[in-house]
């Protein structure tokens, strides 16, 4: 679904969103999930971390940190 609101978006020429945009388009879906028109979404508590592909590389500043 995601998928198709992007494609749409960017076939309309990406346009600007300003915050009234995201406001009403939260409402929005906040109002179909009240009604269950469409299913509720995970929160962050139910939905299991993703690892890291790799670890991040060490910072330059951290070269200059003492070590005990």
């Amino acid at each position: 679904m995601a998928g198709d609101i992007h494609a749409l978006w960017e076939a309309a020429g990406r346009p600007y969103l300003g915050a009234n945009d995201c406001k009403f388009a939260f409402q929005y879906l906040a109002a179909a999930i009240r009604k269950g028109i469409i299913p509720p979404i995970p929160t962050l508590g139910e939905v299991d971390p993703v690892p890291a592909a790799k670890p991040a590389k060490p910072h330059i500043l951290d070269t200059f940190k003492e070590t005990t």
